[in-house]
């Protein structure tokens, strides 16, 4: 795939699109980076931003407010 192909997503070309060129996961990546160190949840909780239980042994991140989402929430 180059960067002149038709994006699968409808947005144009794939340079033009942030999910096919890969600029949406740089920057999920540089604002976990930012917000606070991804680690393992020691102790069950709420996800404040999808409202299901942050098991022991998920992925989460501290965000701001103070909040700890999981990994994918933080988006």
């Amino acid at each position: 795939m180059n960067a002149d192909d038709e994006c699968i997503h409808g947005l144009g070309t794939v340079a033009a699109c942030v999910i096919c060129n890969g600029r949406a996961e740089q920057e999920h990546r540089a604002r976990l980076a930012a917000d606070g160190a991804e680690f393992t949840a020691r102790f069950e909780s709420v996800c404040p931003a999808c409202t299901t239980t942050c098991e022991i042994g998920d992925r989460i991140v501290h965000v701001a407010g103070g909040f700890y989402v999981h990994i994918g929430c933080a988006l």
